[in-house]
C-alpha cells in the first residue's frame, strides 16, 4: 500500500478510474481513404480543417502525457512474494507492455493521429497554394481586359 501511495504522490491523484474492455488492444491500421462516385475531389472548409487539426493536436498531447504515465507505471511492482503475487505481476505487465498492452495501444493512437494531422496540413497547404494560384490567374486576366466606358441606362453600346 505504501508504494501505491508513493505513486499517487509522484503522479498526482486521479479523480476517477476507467476499466478498459478486453477488446481494446493494439491492432492493424485500417484503410481510411475517401472514395466516391462522380467526383474528382472533396470539398473542405479551411477554417474547419484548422480547428479540427487543433483539436487533434490537443488530443495527441493528452495521449503523449498518458503514454508517459503508462511507461512510468509499467515497471514491476514490489508486490511481495506470496502465491498470488507472481501471476498478478505477470498479468499487470502483460496489460502494460509495449508489444500488445496499453503502451502499444497508445503509441498506435499517437502515430495514427500524427498521420491524420500531417495529411490535414498537407491538404491545407495544397488548398492554399491552389487558391492563391487561381487568384493570381484571375488578377492577370483582369489586368489584360480593357476597361470599357460606362454605359448609361437605356443606351446601347
Amino acid at each position: 500500500m505504501a508504494e501505491a501511495e508513493a505513486l499517487a504522490k509522484r503522479h498526482g491523484a486521479r479523480p476517477e478510474a476507467h476499466l478498459v474492455p478486453g477488446r481494446v488492444r493494439a491492432a492493424e491500421r485500417g484503410d481510411h481513404r475517401v472514395e466516391g462516385e462522380d467526383m474528382d475531389g472533396l470539398e473542405i472548409s479551411p477554417d474547419e480543417l484548422r480547428r479540427a487539426e487543433g483539436k487533434l493536436a490537443q488530443l495527441q498531447e493528452d495521449l503523449v502525457a498518458r503514454l508517459r504515465d503508462a511507461i512510468a507505471l509499467s515497471d514491476p511492482l514490489h508486490d511481495g512474494s506470496g502465491p498470488v503475487a507472481g501471476p498478478m505481476r505477470q498479468t499487470f505487465l502483460n496489460r502494460a507492455d509495449e508489444q500488445s498492452g496499453v503502451v502499444a495501444a497508445l503509441v498506435d493512437y499517437i502515430e495514427e493521429i500524427d498521420e491524420v494531422r500531417r495529411t490535414m496540413n498537407e491538404t491545407l497547404a495544397s488548398y492554399t497554394q491552389t487558391d492563391e494560384s487561381q487568384a493570381e490567374a484571375f488578377r492577370q486576366v483582369e489586368q489584360r481586359i480593357p476597361v470599357l466606358p460606362a454605359v448609361e441606362s437605356g443606351e446601347r453600346a
